[in-house]
């Protein structure tokens, strides 16, 4: 059996390292998570990175086969020698969009309901609310910079509070 050769340049949980020793007894993982010096000697018989690889990390890889990027944005990516190889670029679609989501609505329902106003008049013993500066989602227009899965999910939720939403991607 021909063993492969997995570089992980990004810290992988060694429960997760684990399953994947079990699931491909092939594979052999090879973390320079924490040894980033380690990785121009290591990648030049990698198949396989989890990871950012640099364009002169990339440009001693003899075998690589696929990199696995763990976030959503590949922009990092766009240098020439990996735009013009076969190298199979992947990313960890939507791995954020749940908690950026959660997070924007609770941003934009603090700010509704007045929270920071809120807090510092907390801080300073003022008690009692203040009706003019709280506002509805319900009726409120919302708009999403971007289309993708998190300004979809964003305008999904909020229509879900009555917000009539309105969404801008590159497209328009």
């Amino acid at each position: 059996m021909q063993t492969s050769k997995l570089l992980l340049i990004t810290p992988l949980d060694a429960a997760l390292q684990d399953v994947l020793a079990e699931e491909f007894p092939q594979l052999r993982i090879v973390d320079c998570s924490r040894q980033r010096d380690r990785v121009a000697e290591e990648i030049r018989d990698a198949e396989v990175v989890f990871g950012r690889v640099k364009p002169e990390e990339f440009a001693r890889a003899e075998r690589l086969k696929l990199i696995q990027h763990s976030s959503m944005g590949v922009e990092q990516f766009g240098f020439p020698a990996l735009v013009a190889s076969d190298v199979v670029l992947a990313n960890a679609k939507n791995i954020w969009t749940g908690p950026v989501v959660e997070h924007v609505l609770a941003l934009l329902l603090g700010l509704y309901r007045g929270l920071p106003e809120a807090f510092v008049r907390q801080r300073a013993g003022e008690w009692g609310l203040r009706e003019s500066r709280l506002r509805l989602l319900h009726g409120a227009t919302v708009g999403c910079l971007g289309t993708g899965s998190i300004g979809r999910r964003v305008a999904e939720l909020c229509r879900a509070f009555g917000a009539l939403t309105i969404g801008c991607g590159r497209t328009g």
